[in-house]
């Protein structure tokens, strides 16, 4: 855990220490190394990563679309191979992708990145690039999108969703509701139900067994979803006390309300449900910051100071995700070693 804390320690320091500065793009940056280093360098960390592994090595004997992931990623994969053939260094170099991708999308949206930086990078960003690497490729292609679509490059935007798409298919519902509360065109929940259904008749194959498998798990439990409902409805609860926001986006943040609890509720069921509340807290920080960038604002020192509290708070929570696994011993994520560290 030590590795985990001391990253978390010094990334909270600097983006405190930057967050009336100027340059508090430099102080984000620098806070960030820690985890970066941590993410590419990892051994075997993760839950997913051994299963990343195994499948990767199939991906490659079979030198071809296997339809175990998307095809974006099995292509990826297998263009990846190319270039190496060791499975620990074609995994650094995803996550390396992951984390360019990310951050290049983060300071095109925003160059003083106060909900990146607070919520963002702390509670997602060592998931995304350590144990989830088809969503976080696919969510940071969304956001690096988000920077084309508020700077009117909207043909860009929608190739870089279909991208996301191929990588990993949530990614879709991540875009196009973001698309839909961006231009407050509401036609497009009727374009997003059509083009879902296309989605799933071309890959119906491969979409038949990603929902036998989810299907298959079950709600994880009394207080599975209570943290992303925590820090999604006080997120949101933030943003509302914002005068400016509340006066210009109130209806979406409404909808992004009723989201965060459907989401809730179906985590009671199905273990799915809490992806998509992972999802909702993702995309109401990518949209509150993209239309921030819209409108011009900024929040006062009093939501910053709140907007680092609420990042602290779940940061604490990803911690303990870390540090065991629904109590019955240490997780994958612990003890932290690097991926020279052959045990």
């Amino acid at each position: 855990m030590l590795p985990y804390l001391i990253s978390f320690a010094f990334y909270f320091l600097m983006i405190g220490a930057g967050l009336q500065k100027k340059r508090m793009l430099s102080f984000f940056i620098v806070a960030s190394i820690p985890f970066v280093l941590l993410s590419i360098f990892r051994g075997l960390v993760g839950v997913d990563s051994a299963v990343y592994e195994q499948s990767i090595d199939f991906i490659k004997a079979n030198q071809g679309l296997s339809l175990i992931f998307e095809p974006g990623f099995e292509l990826l994969i297998l263009f990846l191979t190319e270039i190496s053939a060791d499975t620990k260094l074609l995994m650094m170099m995803i996550t390396t992708i992951i984390v360019v991708v990310l951050y290049i999308g983060i300071i095109k949206i925003d160059r003083k990145p106060i909900l990146f930086s607070s919520i963002i990078i702390p509670y997602f960003f060592l998931d995304m690039s350590m144990n989830g690497l088809r969503y976080g490729l696919a969510f940071s292609i969304v956001t690096l999108g988000a920077a084309y679509l508020i700077s009117g490059r909207r043909k860009l935007f929608f190739m870089l969703l279909v991208l996301a798409g191929t990588i990993q298919i949530s990614s879709l519902l991540l875009g196009l509701i973001l698309l839909m509360l961006i231009e407050r065109r509401y036609i497009y929940i009727v374009y997003s139900v059509c083009f879902l259904l296309v989605s799933s008749i071309v890959f119906s194959e491969y979409l038949s067994v990603k929902v036998g498998t989810v299907s298959e798990l079950e709600g994880v439990g009394l207080f599975s979803g209570v943290v992303p409902l925590l820090i999604s409805f006080f997120s949101l609860l933030i943003f509302f006390s914002d005068r400016r926001l509340r006066s210009q986006i109130l209806a979406p943040l409404c909808f992004l309300l009723v989201l965060v609890f459907v989401s809730f509720v179906y985590a009671k069921f199905n273990y799915a449900g809490v992806r998509i509340q992972l999802l909702v807290l993702y995309l109401i920080h990518l949209y509150v910051t993209c239309y921030m960038r819209i409108l011009g604002i900024r929040f006062n020192y009093r939501n910053f100071f709140l907007l680092m509290l609420l990042g602290i708070v779940a940061a604490t929570f990803r911690l303990k995700n870390f540090s065991d696994e629904s109590g019955v011993g240490l997780a994958p994520f612990a003890p932290y070693h690097f991926y020279w560290e052959r045990n």
